[in-house]
C-alpha cells in the first residue's frame, strides 16, 4: 500500500493482533477449526484494508497532480485540529495494540 493515507502501520498492527488471537485462541483445535479461524480473520483484514486501500487511491490521484500542493492541503486541513483527545485516543491505541501483541507472544511461548 502507498503511503498516502498514512494507514499502513496502523493496519498492520490491528491485523498482527488479530491474527496472533485468532491463532491463540484455536492452537489446541483442529487444523480445520484453525484455518477456519484464519480464514475468518482474513475476512475482516481484508474488508479493512481495502477501505484503506481506496482512500490511498483517492490520495495518491489528488496529490500527483498539476494541482498536488493544494488538493494535499485540503485533505490535511478537512481533518480539523488535533485536540488532546485525538492525541490521547492514538496514544491508548497504540499502547493497547502493544499490549495485544505481548499477550499473543506469551502465549505463542507457552
Amino acid at each position: 500500500m502507498t503511503p498516502f493515507a498514512g494507514e499502513g502501520a496502523n493496519l498492520a498492527m490491528i491485523d498482527a493482533a488479530e491474527l496472533g488471537l485468532a491463532i491463540a485462541s484455536n492452537k489446541a483445535s483442529t487444523s480445520a477449526k484453525l484455518d477456519a479461524a484464519i480464514a475468518k480473520f482474513e475476512k475482516k483484514m481484508w474488508k479493512r484494508g481495502a477501505a484503506a486501500a481506496e482512500e490511498t487511491r483517492l490520495n495518491e490521484e489528488a496529490f500527483i497532480s498539476d494541482e498536488g500542493l493544494e488538493r494535499a492541503l485540503r485533505v490535511v486541513k478537512s481533518y480539523g485540529p488535533p485536540s488532546l483527545f485525538s492525541i490521547a485516543t492514538a496514544a491508548a491505541i497504540t499502547i493497547a495494540g502493544f499490549a495485544s501483541a505481548y499477550q499473543v507472544y506469551r502465549l505463542l511461548r507457552r
